[in-house]
């Protein structure tokens, strides 16, 4: 999966003078990886359920709405690919949240520059529309993990994931508590 550039969300967005990030999440492909992941679908699902609640890596196909994450800052000069990013409680310092995510429509890969176009506009009217409160402009920047067409083809990757990120900083707590 991708990462999205972080930009201004809220209801007046400011211009962002350095250029966006991007990131991907991807699955490498071949017979041996289908295989391996078939065998160890039990213990992936264990670890991951462990990661998870120890505040380890969690594969980025596995992020939920509300889970914060960290490692994603620094990620705004290039495209970057994501395979795994580090969950944590809400309560410890974190660089995002994850807001929201979406489904793309199914078919072949539109392209990257079609998806993060898709990223963009709607994380950024979703980003809006789940918190509690309107942030301040500038005050929270919108973040996309988004399919690569490796994914797209052989994880049958289709989800968008849209976090919000402060502008300087890491944050504590949840963005979507009211």
């Amino acid at each position: 999966m991708t990462s999205s550039p972080p930009g201004p969300a809220g209801p007046e967005p400011e211009p962002s003078p350095e250029p966006e990030p991007a990131g991907r999440r991807t699955r490498p492909a071949g017979v041996v990886v289908v295989v391996a992941v078939v065998l160890l679908l039990g213990a992936v699902v264990v670890a991951a359920v462990a990661s998870r609640a120890e505040g380890g890596m969690t594969d980025v196909f596995e992020l939920a709405v509300g889970d914060c994450v960290n490692g994603v800052s620094g990620t705004t000069q290039e495209a970057e690919e994501f395979t795994s990013t580090p969950v944590v409680a809400c309560s410890e310092p974190h660089e995002a949240e994850v807001i929201a995510s979406f489904r793309l429509e199914q078919g072949r890969y539109p392209g990257e520059e079609v998806v993060v176009a898709q990223a963009q506009e709607r994380c950024a009217d979703l980003i809006v529309a789940q918190l509690p409160s309107a942030p301040r402009p500038g005050e929270l920047l919108p973040f996309y993990f988004y399919p690569t067409d490796e994914s797209w083809e052989h994880a049958d990757d289709r989800t968008v994931h849209c976090l919000a990120m402060p502008a300087r900083g890491r944050t504590t707590g949840s963005l979507l508590d009211p």
